[in-house]
């Protein structure tokens, strides 16, 4: 654990600090762009395990219905439902993506 200084007030302050003690800044060893950057990550990682997790209902939804039910209806109205989850899911990783390429292209 080493000391540096805090962003906002100077003081010296470890460099795992969470919040100053004399200011009250957040992570006050840490730069704004470094926040920023890791928020950037935290946020695609997010939408990249969230669109995953709404891909694979989709897929299960689109394969495993038939299988289980007998009705007609239900198994044509819950596959439909399913390729609807398959869409979002490739849409929320395909518009995720492209952010991410946006702002690393406008960061350089």
């Amino acid at each position: 654990m080493a000391l540096v200084e805090c962003k906002e007030c100077k003081i010296r302050v470890a460099d795992s600090a969470i919040q100053c003690p004399q200011c009250g800044a957040l992570y006050p060893a840490r730069s704004d762009a470094e926040l920023r950057e890791e928020i950037r990550k935290f946020v695609m990682y997010t939408v990249r395990i969230s669109a995953s997790g709404i891909l694979g209902l989709g897929i299960l939804t689109v394969g495993g219905i038939p299988m289980i039910s007998t009705n007609e209806r239900i198994v044509e109205s819950l596959v439909r439902m399913g390729w609807y989850f398959v869409l979002a899911a490739a849409a929320g990783l395909l518009v995720g993506e492209v952010a991410n390429h946006l702002y690393k292209r406008h960061k350089e």
